[in-house]
């Protein structure tokens, strides 16, 4: 129970809305935070979540943005009963709409950039830009580039996620597209996939896991499925994406990616040659890995600008 807690402050997630709840009735400091881009109907002037939308550039499209924004809050409400019967129980008045529970939050942390994110402007309170989380997951192992690889070669850094989301098809055909092209190619899996499921070559290899702090700061393109990490990562090391979005927030981040110049995007079900085409584009362009790096040293700045411990800390001391 968080009336029992002793906490200053009570950190949750955008989604939990029962956390938030009990923290009002708690009478408990909240703040939220989004480790990806916003993905509720509540931030006005953004694209409408999920559908891979750049800004809108006419009044049409606004108008149009806006009635998927309604629509989608609409939608949402059919939770507002169960909710409202929780605050019921809780002691607390029932709400009209079921986004007024964020209301609780005294700052809502979003984990993205503030230069990536369309530079929406202005965010309103209580939003705040902190900056994606960068290390290396605590499974990642120790790699040495191959001895087959041709050392003239430029290299390739591929990432599917590190959770299931039926990637084995589509990284098959990257794995094929990239053992045509003479590049070197370093394919992570993570712990879910099987590297021996995979056809390596002596230009493509194929494992569990690889450091990518110190593998991008040697490639010069970055195929992904355009998780939040996966493509802030890169674009922050002035590496260009191939992005080949899956679901969930990939075809939004890809979105932003092609929006700014920084890489080029594919379906999910593009073919060997698609995606060898894509490939030779993106290393014969210049342009791309211009538009990398120059989006990448605003996202550092941004998150050199904003610190999520230390927004935490001075709210604990409000």
């Amino acid at each position: 129970r968080l009336r029992d807690c002793d906490a200053d402050v009570i950190v949750s997630e955008e989604l939990l809305f029962g956390v938030m709840l009990a923290a009002e009735a708690a009478g408990k400091l909240l703040a939220l935070f989004a480790a990806n881009i916003w993905s509720l109907p509540t931030l006005e002037g953004a694209p409408p979540f999920g559908a891979g939308l750049s800004p809108p550039s006419t009044d049409e499209e606004r108008a149009m943005y806006a009635m998927v924004a309604a629509h989608t809050r609409a939608a949402f409400q059919y939770g507002l009963a169960d909710l409202n019967a929780a605050r019921a129980d809780s002691g607390l008045p029932p709400l009209n709409d079921l986004f007024d529970q964020l209301n609780a939050a005294s700052r809502i942390l979003l984990g993205a950039s503030h230069a990536f994110d369309y530079a929406l402007d202005p965010v309103p309170e209580p939003f705040t830009y902190v900056g994606p989380y960068l290390s290396d997951p605590v499974w990642t192992e120790p790699f040495e580039l191959p001895s087959t690889f041709d050392s003239a070669r430029r290299l390739v850094l591929v990432s599917f996620s590190s959770m299931y989301q039926g990637q084995e098809p589509v990284l098959r055909q990257v794995i094929a597209a990239l053992a045509e092209l003479p590049v070197n190619a370093v394919v992570t899996l993570g712990p879910v996939l099987d590297p021996a499921d995979f056809p390596a070559s002596s230009n493509v290899a194929v494992v569990r896991s690889a450091p990518h702090s110190q593998l991008l700061g040697r490639a010069c393109l970055f195929i992904t499925h355009c998780g939040h990490g996966s493509t802030l990562r890169p674009l922050m090391a002035g590496v260009p994406l191939l992005c080949i979005p899956l679901g969930r927030d990939q075809p939004d981040n890809a979105a932003r990616v092609v929006t700014a110049g920084a890489g080029l995007r594919l379906s999910k079900d593009a073919t060997a040659q698609d995606i060898r085409s894509s490939v030779e584009s993106l290393l014969a362009e210049p342009a791309y890995a211009i538009a990398a790096k120059a989006l990448g040293a605003q996202i550092r700045q941004d998150a050199a600008a904003r610190n999520a411990e230390d927004i935490l800390e001075a709210l604990a001391n409000s």
